[in-house]
């Protein structure tokens, strides 16, 4: 690492806690990734809804011929480190030799300088999962050891990126999904949630099965689902419940 790398790497994560919007967050993250002595970075997002077929967004600084051939072979469906992700909120480091699942996959992403790397997954708003990934061209004896030495400093990165993207770029993102629920429609969606009946809601709040009914109704509507069971659930994804 370069004498003055640590200094720019701290500076540059703590200005993206004050970071107005998404270019200049990704031009932090660039100098970040940078000051730690890798060549790549991307930054993934999942969002689960639908549940049937959720919903990706990719950012990264990968060559363009590599950013085509990843979409245009559907890459993201067999890439280990996002079958990681997806399961695991644990950094992962990586390599083409260390790595025997998907060799052809492997073999591809070297060929276009990514031979070695480290990966973490995280929870942000709203049903989505984050994956901040970075890679290296090198790929010799020593660079699993000098990914393991700047791990910290990764998930230092990755935790203050996190939270910058969850303020500044999610919204965006789902702003097409934000609706308001009155109250009674909100508790409704609660014990649907916990699997109860509209008869069974009745009893425990005191109402009438049809004043249930009408909530549900009107819950069921304002989210564009086709049942109760689907509201709660899309309720959830929302943070609305």
């Amino acid at each position: 690492m370069k004498i003055d790398a640590p200094y720019l790497f701290e500076q540059t994560v703590k200005s993206m806690i004050y970071c107005a919007n998404e270019r200049e967050l990704f031009h932090l993250l660039s100098t970040a990734v940078k000051a730690l002595e890798f060549d790549y970075y991307a930054y993934g997002v999942r969002i689960s809804s639908p549940v049937t077929k959720p919903t990706f967004s990719l950012k990264s600084n990968y060559t363009n011929k590599w950013q085509l051939r990843y979409t245009d072979k559907n890459y993201i469906a067999i890439d280990p480190t996002v079958k990681h992700g997806l399961v695991s909120t644990r950094p992962l480091v990586w390599s083409n030799k260390s790595t025997q699942e998907e060799p052809e996959f492997w073999e591809e992403a070297s060929s276009h300088g990514l031979k070695s790397g480290w990966a973490q997954s995280s929870i942000l708003t709203q049903g989505s999962i984050g994956m901040l990934s970075v890679a290296q061209e090198g790929n010799n004896a020593s660079t699993t050891k000098n990914i393991l030495r700047r791990q910290l400093l990764l998930v230092w990165l990755n935790n203050t990126f996190k939270t910058a993207y969850s303020e500044i770029v999610l919204p965006d993102m789902f702003k097409h999904m934000y609706l308001e629920l009155t109250s009674r429609e909100t508790e409704m969606l609660k014990w649907c949630a916990d699997g109860k009946t509209s008869d069974e809601i009745a009893i425990i709040l005191d109402l009438k099965k049809r004043t249930v009914d009408f909530h549900i109704a009107n819950a069921i509507n304002k989210l564009n689902v086709t049942n109760k069971t689907a509201a709660a659930v899309k309720a959830i994804q929302l943070n609305i419940i």
